[in-house]
């Protein structure tokens, strides 16, 4: 009789038939996805779809009676399992969309984390994606869980490394070249890092006869100073009205 088959998976099995020549083979209620070829006498093919199909396999020639032989084929889907191997590792600061796949089972699937620490910054949606900005340095282990749409489970632990992220530095002033008596506008951002932005930042003005100072006491120094606290948006903006 034909053996049972996985949705997925390459299925062949050959029909033998004795008798007096000629022969002719027919066969009828196959799965989905699998066919006869008479020519080789072979039921080949991929099933598509799960389930128990029940099916007759007929021999005939020029003598009666044929010969007849019922059989039952049962397809099912391959095991549930999460199949992502390893995550890559990410730096602190990095905007993070990193998939979890799994495979078998009954789509669809739901995900979620059975158990450990996630990186602060990071979630994982049920649709199976890390996402977020890691905050913080350092190695998290977690068990990512896969459910399908028929209750069935498969988990997988992970280990994941944040690196420290490089923060950049970056100034940009606008408009630029101005006009006297037009509003300045300087945006400092601090990106790339990780953990919340701390500290302030210092914007100096030198004009003619004046500078910027690199050390403190340098002199003659700007007049103009503005500073502002550089907290948790990474970003701050000075206006100068007056220039």
């Amino acid at each position: 009789a034909p053996p049972n088959g996985v949705v997925g998976s390459t299925y062949s099995h050959a029909i033998n038939v004795t008798g007096t020549p000629v022969i002719g083979v027919s066969v009828s209620g196959l799965p989905p996805g699998l066919v006869f070829n008479a020519a080789a006498g072979k039921i080949t093919g991929v099933p598509t779809l799960a389930g128990t199909y029940n099916g007759t396999i007929v021999a005939q020639n020029a003598f009666a009676p044929n010969a007849v032989q019922p059989f039952r084929i049962v397809i099912t889907n391959p095991p549930l399992a999460i199949v992502t191997g390893t995550l890559p590792p990410i730096n602190g600061g990095d905007t993070v969309h990193v998939p979890v796949v799994a495979e078998g089972g009954i789509p669809p699937y739901r995900f979620d984390v059975l158990s450990g620490q996630l990186p602060p910054g990071l979630a994982f949606d049920p649709s199976g994606f890390l996402n977020g900005v890691p905050t913080l340095p350092g190695v998290y282990t977690f068990t990512a869980r896969v459910t399908d749409s028929v209750g069935t489970q498969a988990t997988k632990s992970y280990t994941i490394t944040i690196d420290k992220g490089t923060p950049l530095f970056s100034f940009d002033i606008v408009p630029n070249p101005a006009v006297a008596g037009q509003a300045i506008v300087a945006t400092a951002t601090l990106s790339g890092g990780a953990g919340v932005a701390a500290g302030s930042v210092q914007v100096w003005v030198a004009h003619s006869d004046e500078r910027c100072p690199v050390i403190a006491g340098e002199a003659p120094v700007a007049a103009k100073t503005l500073t502002s606290a550089l907290g948790a948006g990474s970003q701050v903006k000075f206006t100068f009205g007056d220039l």
